[in-house]
């Protein structure tokens, strides 16, 4: 189902209806079922609504996703604000249901519960998927909102280091967080913390291959520099370093390229073609083309034959032989 609330786009996914009726299995009456759905949509989209009503005052054009996992609020224009904002918008959505479900609460203690008992029902839903999550959702914990908040703060603090203290006090959190749900034999706490953990400790992994990533480019930047200088030692010292510590192919290619060119440098034309014959395929015909030229420009005819022969070879043979 999709529709706008004024210029903000609303998608509510089959997923959630799915949740909500997972939610609700603590009571058998279809009619209560029913309440808690329709207060679990009311809420959640107020949640939403509070990302991105704050989003659009800082001139992001927001969209709303009702999903398994509750809501998500994305940007798909971008989102480049500064640590502040971006900690103030994500704050803006558990602090709208907080002030709604204490007012829903404040208002029960002030004048009483309603008489009715399917709008009593109502009430109490409305605080707790408002008030109680909401306060839950400020655990500093990713992907929580509290979390996305810790870690604009981080970064903040740390100058754009700040995901990977981030993600290590997620996990700690959600550790905690899934034992006290077990102790409680509250199920669905103990799945979500559970799901939380194991993103977070994926997240990190991603962040240590993203910082590695960045060395590696950084020993490609010099290799190269020092080939431009005709100084293939220290280029083939960063070529190799690279190709021992990644698999990540596009990482390998240049290092290969660097590492090819840097022996033609340094005529060291029996490691070249020793290169040469494992990874043909990485390197691909055109750059093989280019160091057949290469060699023949460097009048080395027996080289630049093999290379050729390289180039020409079926893939399949080649692999065969390797």
């Amino acid at each position: 189902m999709e529709f706008r609330i004024g210029k903000i786009p609303v998608k509510v996914h089959g997923a959630f209806a799915i949740t909500a009726l997972l939610l609700s299995l603590s009571t058998n009456d279809p009619v209560q079922i029913a309440i808690f759905a329709v207060v679990m949509f009311v809420g959640v989209l107020l949640h939403e609504l509070g990302h991105a009503v704050t989003g659009i005052a800082f001139g992001l054009a927001p969209r709303i996703d009702l999903h398994a996992m509750g809501g998500t609020t994305s940007w798909p224009e971008g989102r480049k604000i500064g640590w502040g904002k971006s900690m103030l918008i994500s704050a803006a959505g558990p602090f709208t249901g907080i002030i709604l479900g204490g007012a829903a609460f404040i208002a029960t203690r002030s004048i009483g519960a309603p008489e009715s008992p399917l709008v009593a029902s109502a009430v109490s839903a409305f605080i707790m998927v408002n008030a109680v999550w909401g306060v839950f959702n400020l655990a500093p914990m990713m992907p929580l909102d509290g979390g996305n908040i810790m870690l604009a703060a981080l970064q903040m603090i740390t100058k754009g280091k700040g995901e990977k203290p981030t993600r290590y006090i997620s996990i700690a959190v959600a550790a905690v967080c899934g034992i006290l749900a077990l102790r409680a034999s509250y199920t669905w706490g103990a799945v979500l913390s559970g799901l939380f953990l194991f993103r977070n400790v994926q997240a990190l992994r991603q962040v240590g291959r993203a910082k590695d990533e960045v060395q590696h480019f950084e020993r490609l930047k010099e290799g190269f520099a020092a080939l431009e200088r005709k100084e293939g030692r220290p280029a083939i010292m960063q070529a190799e370093q690279v190709l021992e510590s990644t698999q990540v192919p596009e990482l390998r290619f240049e290092a290969l390229r660097l590492l090819a060119y840097a022996r033609v440098l340094e005529g060291q034309w029996g490691p070249l073609m020793s290169l040469l014959e494992r990874c043909r395929l990485e390197l691909g015909p055109a750059e093989l083309e280019r160091l057949e030229q290469a060699a023949t420009e460097s009048d080395r005819p027996e080289e630049a034959r093999r290379i050729k022969e390289l180039r020409e070879m079926p893939a399949a043979v080649a692999g065969f032989r390797a």
